[in-house]
């Protein structure tokens, strides 16, 4: 039995780690390529945004995916160390139906700060705001349901929210969107990218067993070609921001290979990691999440 959501269940149900690496590091990268004179008259702003943020990443949607997950089965059956949803339920800390409540309340505290952002900023803020409540409710709500579907999940919900929050954030901070600002946000939405596959790779058996099975793109690699394939997508993820690393070397100058190490350094990581351990595979994604906020230190020091 619980007694409703309180402090510590909501604490735990941010995530914090993954919070942290994934929206927040994009939010930090934002603001600090950003103009400084921007950064100071905006300052409200942005805070605005980040609580945004924060309601909707770190509370509607894991409070969307933890409920989900457990009528599924696939949290029930979670090695949970880090992957397997917050674990509120299984501890006790909160029921399905608080689950929903809080979400909900989240959700509408997000709409809320929205607007005002929308009143005190244009209506250019509608966009990434829409791409961040499509990919919240598309990624774990039925019929869509994208975490349950191989590909769809990262590029349709996960990798697309990233960019609305990076680009989102330094819009408002500039009022304008510029090409090294595209770069920076692919560059490090790539390596976000490889820690959440990553992440993936310690629940697959749990992830088939569930009803419906959740065929996230490491489940169904392992499905098609076995267990140790697995390891290649996070390691091919990471690959991936060499591309937008080797165009800005070309176009600002070559002290930009410098922010391909973090990627090459993750893709290796994946690679070493024994994807049939949750341990190996857990600390990988600890590891890889450390080097997705250096890599934002890496391109605000180079960009």
């Amino acid at each position: 039995m619980t007694r409703g959501l309180n402090l510590q269940a909501l604490v735990v149900l941010l995530r914090w780690p993954a919070v942290a690496a994934f929206s927040g590091g994009g939010i930090f990268l934002a603001a600090s390529l950003a103009e400084p004179a921007h950064r100071v008259e905006r300052w409200f702003d942005l805070l605005l945004l980040t609580l945004a943020v924060l309601a909707l990443h770190g509370v509607t949607s894991h409070a969307l995916n933890d409920w989900i997950d457990w009528l599924s089965g696939t949290d029930k059956l979670s090695p949970g160390l880090l992957s397997g949803g917050s674990r509120i339920i299984p501890r006790g800390l909160a029921s399905t139906r608080d689950l929903i409540f809080v979400g909900i309340a989240a959700l509408i505290l997000t709409l809320i700060l929205s607007f005002w952002l929308v009143v005190r900023r244009g209506t250019g803020v509608l966009l990434p705001f829409a791409v961040g409540f499509w990919s919240v409710l598309a990624y774990s709500l039925p019929p869509l349901r994208l975490a349950y579907r191989p590909i769809l999940g990262e590029w349709l919900a996960a990798f697309p929210a990233l960019l609305a929050c990076i680009l989102g954030a330094f819009w408002i901070l500039t009022g304008h969107l510029g090409q090294d600002i595209w770069l920076a946000a692919l560059i490090y939405g790539f390596l976000a990218l490889a820690w959440f596959a990553e992440h993936h790779l310690a629940d697959i058996s749990a992830d088939l067993a569930a009803q419906p099975q959740k065929l996230t793109t490491a489940a169904w690699v392992n499905l098609l070609y076995g267990r140790a394939a697995t390891r290649y997508v996070p390691s091919l993820y990471a690959l991936l921001a060499l591309l937008p690393v080797a165009f800005a070397a070309s176009a600002k100058g070559r002290t930009l290979l410098l922010a391909a190490l973090p990627a090459l350094a993750s893709s290796a990581l994946a690679l070493m990691a024994d994807p049939s351990s949750a341990l190996a595979t857990t600390r990988a994604e600890q590891a890889m999440m450390v080097l997705a906020m250096l890599e934002a230190g890496l391109l605000i020091l180079l960009f």
